[in-house]
């Protein structure tokens, strides 16, 4: 449903009206009541918040950003599902736990940890066979190739920095990562907390910028890229 309304705001509305407050304004006010300048006016703060203040934007926004069990499209699923491979899985940025309770139950990993810049208590009592850590991306408190897949779907729209991100989902990976954005147009104003916009695949494999054998598709309205780590 979010991905059909962002499709039809994004896709079919012209840009100059698309990028004007007022049409964002009263559904963010209806969406987020009084918090609506917390989402409307993040773009114009975010690369300039400190790691503290992100988290801290993050922790206010958790009702309202963690309220369905994924971002994921029911295709996209699948396909992260499928692209999945090894014993250990990592994913950064697992929100509410859906995804990573996935990859304990349909996939082969036998050891499943989820990490995200906040996780709430009622996350870690609804999946105690999964182990829960909070930390940035862009600080991953793991030793390097500490697992065999790490996934990392609908998080890096929102980080700061880009790079450092997928350096540390590398650093940590010993055989493959596999992330999922949305393939999404930049606007000013959005119902959600992205910083980056990926419309094209070459915007997203630059912002990447691959060093190992690699694929990327369009799956649903997520663009689904899949990397091998290439030893040192």
């Amino acid at each position: 449903m979010t991905f059909r309304i962002r499709q039809f705001l994004d896709e079919w509305l012209p840009p100059a009206i698309r990028d004007q407050r007022f049409v964002s304004w009263l559904p963010a006010r209806l969406l987020f009541g009084p918090d609506v300048d917390l989402f409307l006016d993040f773009k114009s703060r975010a690369l300039n918040l400190t790691d503290e203040e992100f988290a801290e934007i993050y922790r206010r926004a958790h009702r309202f950003v963690i309220q369905r069990e994924t971002d994921l499209t029911p295709a996209s699923l699948v396909a992260v599902l499928d692209a999945v491979r090894g014993e250990s899985v990592l994913e950064v940025g697992c929100g509410n736990g859906f995804l990573a309770n996935q990859f304990a139950q349909r996939t082969s990993a036998r050891r499943v940890v989820g990490c995200d810049i906040f996780v709430g208590k009622e996350v870690a009592a609804r999946y105690p066979h999964i182990e829960f850590v909070e930390a940035s991306v862009s600080k991953l408190p793991f030793e390097d190739r500490s697992f065999d897949c790490v996934a990392s779907t609908h998080v890096l729209e929102h980080v700061q920095n880009i790079g450092k991100a997928v350096e540390e989902l590398r650093r940590v990976a010993k055989k493959q990562i596999v992330v999922v954005v949305p393939r999404q147009r930049p606007y000013r104003y959005t119902f959600d907390l992205h910083i980056h916009f990926f419309p094209y695949a070459y915007t997203l494999i630059a912002a990447l910028n691959p060093v190992g054998p690699h694929s990327l598709r369009e799956v649903e309205g997520d663009w689904v890229y899949v990397e091998d780590v290439v030893s040192e």
